[in-house]
């Protein structure tokens, strides 16, 4: 990581406060938006093949956002942490809160599969699906599972470049992600 620079530093305390805000917020919220295309794209063509699939996809995809949300615990203490070492200008601590950052959601990741694979049929069956779309909804969630431990890395990455103050990096990376996923979808 190259070694910041003065500007950089005191992006909000000199200057306009308003311009920094907006400079960070504005590519932050698309980014976080960005989230909600990966499922609308998905969303898309899974409704192509009927609606047991679709109902399967919705309750497979309310269950993922419940795991997913256990991630929003590291992804705001990632945040935190890494924009205090970097406001303290420390950059061994902030190697050391990125480093157990991307363990720390690895492991997550793995409980959380593993606690899906058996907590899972159950959400869905209480949510009365159809044997078929309950089908539907546990292989879509296998398939989702095994990009698990891939999708860690870059919610890490994401928080880890937020903390640092840079917000453009995750959010172009994010909008190549979607563009990809809308065009292999």
């Amino acid at each position: 990581m190259a070694e910041p620079t003065e500007e950089q530093y005191n992006i909000i305390t000199d200057g306009s406060l308003h311009r920094a805000m907006w400079k960070l917020a504005v590519p932050a919220m698309l980014s976080m938006i960005s989230f909600i295309f990966f499922e609308l794209f998905d969303s898309f063509w899974i409704s192509k093949l009927g609606t047991d699939v679709m109902a399967g996809f919705g309750g497979a995809s309310f269950c993922l956002w419940m795991f997913g949300s256990v991630f929003s615990i590291v992804t705001v203490g990632t945040v935190t942490l890494v924009a205090q070492s970097k406001g303290a200008r420390d950059e061994k601590a902030i190697a050391h809160w990125s480093l157990l950052s991307i363990k720390f959601s690895f492991i997550i990741a793995l409980i959380l599969t593993l606690a899906g694979l058996l907590v899972i049929p159950y959400i869905l069956s209480f949510m009365k699906l159809s044997p078929n779309a309950k089908l539907n909804g546990l292989l879509y969630i296998g398939v989702y599972f095994v990009g698990i431990p891939f999708a860690t890395f870059a919610i890490s990455g994401d928080a880890i470049f937020r903390g640092s103050g840079d917000t453009l990096t995750p959010m172009i990376v994010n909008l190549i992600t979607i563009a990809f996923n809308a065009i292999l979808d």
